[in-house]
């Protein structure tokens, strides 16, 4: 996980792809999480029945985790397309959207201003033309280092 926001960019998405981004908020206050470019819908929300095992300092866990189980069901205002979620602690939800937009690099961040320091990731948005083109390490073409292909958080 990154600190910095001009660290070093692993989310690289095709334009005009549909994607799942798995968002996990590990302890604290509510986080509202905004992706750039796209719109997106809330599809499931988990819970953590226990965070000891994690470890942020150490950047992941003690000892297993526990499997999530699920949270609370999705509300009537969380319905329909959002640029916005909030995220409580112990929470790990799904979302998906289509980057159906520009290309270039966008952010994904807090919409907490003292949040942005540290909670802000840059991600990738490609022609389609290009992203067949732009490896990445740690797997065949250009799917390793999408949101839906990994833990993302």
């Amino acid at each position: 996980m990154a600190r910095l926001f001009d660290e070093t960019t692993t989310i690289f998405v095709n334009r005009d792809r549909w994607v799942v981004w798995n968002l996990i908020q590990l302890g604290g206050a509510p986080h509202p999480m905004h992706i750039h470019m796209a719109r997106f819908q809330l599809l499931s929300r988990w819970k953590f029945a226990d965070l000891t095992a994690f470890d942020l300092a150490a950047g992941g866990t003690t000892r297993p985790m526990l499997a999530p189980v699920a949270g609370s069901p999705i509300e009537k205002h969380e319905e329909g397309w959002k640029e916005t979620f909030s995220l409580w602690a112990g929470e790990w939800i799904r979302v998906a959207g289509q980057f159906d937009g520009a290309t270039g690099q966008f952010m994904y961040h807090c919409h907490i201003l003292d949040h942005d320091e540290g909670m802000m990731r840059p991600f990738v948005v490609h022609p389609p033309e290009v992203a067949r083109f732009h490896m990445h390490p740690g797997g065949a073409g250009h799917h390793a280092g999408s949101p839906d292909h990994g833990g993302h958080r």
